[in-house]
């Protein structure tokens, strides 16, 4: 797994955040994930990005949002080829700030 600086964690969190703020109901976005590390989209620090490329085992996947989260609604997500359903969930959590989403459609492993 990747070792990051605190500044390298929080800014992959803000990027994460404002990528997947992006996506609309419908939409997918792609992720790559080390370990505990998960960049979602786009636009992250490239030395981190390297890091999580050279990372044994990595992982490549899709999030695609079915229903965004709206008040008490907790929203849905369906997640494919994640290398672990909690260390995944910990980003996701980070990123959502409480709105937590519901996995029901999960799916560990190769992206679909």
């Amino acid at each position: 797994m990747p070792k990051l600086s605190d500044s390298q964690v929080k800014a992959l969190h803000s990027k994460n955040k404002k990528n997947f703020s992006k996506v609309n109901p419908g939409e997918t976005i792609y992720f790559r994930q080390a370990g505990q590390v998960v960049l979602i989209g786009d636009g992250h620090d490239p030395g981190v990005v390297d890091l999580v490329e050279k990372s044994n085992p990595r992982k490549l996947g899709h999030i695609k949002l079915i229903r965004a989260a709206k008040g008490k609604d907790k929203g849905e997500v369906q997640v494919s080829g994640a290398s672990g359903r909690r260390e995944f969930e910990v980003e996701f959590e980070l990123i959502m700030e409480g709105a937590t989403m519901t996995h029901t459609q999960w799916q560990v492993g190769r992206p679909g």
